[in-house]
C-alpha cells in the first residue's frame, strides 16, 4: 500500500476521537491488513471474518456503531483476502492455526493484552482457537453462523440442546 493510499484509508465517523485506520501487521512471514474504529483507550473488540470474505464484510455503519457505544474495534483481511499477502492457488502452506496465530500477532501489534473476539463462519471457528490457545487473551467471545466441523473424516457438532432447555 503507497502513502497516497495510506491516506485514502483514512477515514473519520463523525465522533471525536474516532478516526479510522489501515495497520499492516507482520505475522510470521506475511502481512495483514487491519483497520481500526473508535479510540485505543476503550475496550478492544477484534472481529473475525469467515473464509474468503474481507474485513469489508463488517460494514463500516457496524464498526462505527460500536466504536461510537464505547468499543475500540479492529477488522482484518485473513490470508489470502483483501489488502493482505495472497497466495498462488494451490500455493498457500498455511493452517487454520496459523490463522489462529495471526488473530493473537493483531492483538499484539496493537498492543492488546486481551480483546473480545467475534467471529463469523470460520472466524467462529478461529475465534475458538484463539480462546482454548490463550484464555487469558480473550475477554468474551461471540461466534456466529457456525456449522459442522469435519476432521480427519469425523464429523464433530456442537451439543446446543442441553444448554438451551
Amino acid at each position: 500500500m503507497n502513502r497516497a493510499e495510506r491516506n485514502d484509508a483514512r477515514r473519520h465517523d463523525g465522533q471525536p476521537g474516532h478516526e479510522t485506520a489501515v495497520k499492516m501487521i507482520d505475522s510470521a512471514g506475511i502481512t495483514l491488513a487491519t483497520q481500526s474504529f473508535g479510540r485505543a483507550s476503550d475496550p478492544a473488540i477484534l472481529l473475525v471474518m469467515g473464509a474468503t470474505a474481507s474485513m469489508l464484510g463488517w460494514p463500516d455503519e457496524f464498526c462505527g456503531d460500536l466504536a461510537q457505544r464505547g468499543f475500540f474495534v479492529i477488522r482484518f483481511d485473513h490470508r489470502d483476502t483483501g489488502q493482505s499477502t495472497t497466495f498462488a492457488p494451490g500455493q498457500a502452506d498455511y493452517a487454520l492455526e496459523d490463522m489462529a496465530a495471526d488473530v493473537i500477532a493483531i492483538m499484539d501489534a496493537y498492543g492488546l493484552d486481551h480483546a473480545h473476539l467475534a467471529g463469523m463462519s470460520l472466524g467462529g471457528l478461529i475465534s475458538q482457537m484463539v480462546a482454548l490457545q490463550h484464555p487469558g487473551r480473550v475477554a468474551t467471545l461471540t461466534a456466529v453462523i457456525l456449522h459442522r466441523i469435519w476432521v480427519d473424516g469425523t464429523v464433530f457438532e456442537p451439543d446446543v440442546a442441553p444448554q438451551m432447555a
